[in-house]
């Protein structure tokens, strides 16, 4: 960084003090905020060995978990504290939603995100796999599916989901759920590749990852929560809810006058039969 000029040193000084703001911000945004022309910022890219603006972006929002536990910027993991009123309580959930929505946001990969539709899209089954503690979201993500016709399978004890992976087949699509590989994840990855089953892999953003390099097709959540050293998941369930959103509403853009067709046809149905 020795090498940096003064316009890219006001690039690093905004991203390192305002990491959120840059991360909800476009290149012009930035441009504009910092005053520096867009050269500077690819400029600042080639010295930091990165590809590009969204790699930069990428970097900061893999990063930020531990640059904000380390100056103590905000804190996810305690958003609030025993002394604080409901008026305060509030307003920090909906700080943490606010941030955490944004760093999901610019986690996301558009032509990932269309891929993995068009991939679901040409599944003879799809089968949804989560830890316990994300069921719901599963679920939720199922009944979506269903509302226009579209079956998704979700197994949910441990024996369960390693014999669904076990009778998986390279038709069908496995769309995987875990923060950072843990637990029996890795039993399930190595019957995926036996099967060749494709995956899409919903996981964190952080470092040391050892999952993130599985699939041609990974989704990111973002880091900023201690696995276990927290109040509650509020960073982490919103993102997953926000990715699932987005990857069923890709999935729904694909067909959709079918789609909508479909799900007012089934409601419609639903509704004469309670009449009678």
């Amino acid at each position: 960084m020795n090498t940096i000029t003064k316009s890219e040193q006001r690039v690093v000084d905004y991203i390192l003090t305002n990491p959120y703001s840059f991360l909800s911000q476009n290149i012009n945004q930035i441009c504009d905020t910092c005053q520096v022309s867009r050269a500077s910022i690819y400029r600042l890219c080639q010295k930091l060995e990165l590809s590009g603006f969204s790699d930069l972006k990428l970097e900061v929002s893999k990063n930020i978990e531990s640059y904000l536990k380390e100056h103590d910027v905000l804190k996810f993991n305690f958003p609030f504290h025993k002394e604080e009123v409901s008026e305060q309580i509030i307003q920090k959930i909906s700080n943490d939603y606010l941030q955490t929505s944004a760093a999901t946001q610019n986690l996301m990969d558009t032509r990932m995100l269309e891929r993995s539709a068009k991939l679901l899209k040409n599944a003879q089954n799809i089968t949804l796999y989560s830890t316990a503690g994300n069921v719901f979201f599963a679920e939720n993500f199922q009944f979506q599916m269903q509302e226009i016709g579209i079956k998704v399978h979700v197994p949910i004890d441990d024996y369960q989901q390693r014999l669904s992976a076990a009778a998986s087949s390279k038709q069908d699509v496995a769309i995987l759920i875990s923060f950072g590989g843990g637990g029996s994840v890795q039993q399930l990855i190595q019957l995926f590749k036996h099967n060749h089953t494709p995956i899409i892999c919903i996981t964190s953003a952080q470092k040391h990852n050892p999952i993130k390099d599985i699939s041609k097709y990974v989704l990111y959540m973002t880091a900023q929560e201690s696995h276990y050293r927290k109040i509650s998941s509020f960073s982490t369930r919103l993102s997953l809810l926000y990715i699932l959103d987005c990857l069923f509403a890709s999935y729904f853009q694909l067909d959709y006058d079918n789609n909508i067709h479909k799900k007012l046809h089934y409601y419609k149905l639903l509704s004469n039969q309670q009449t009678i």
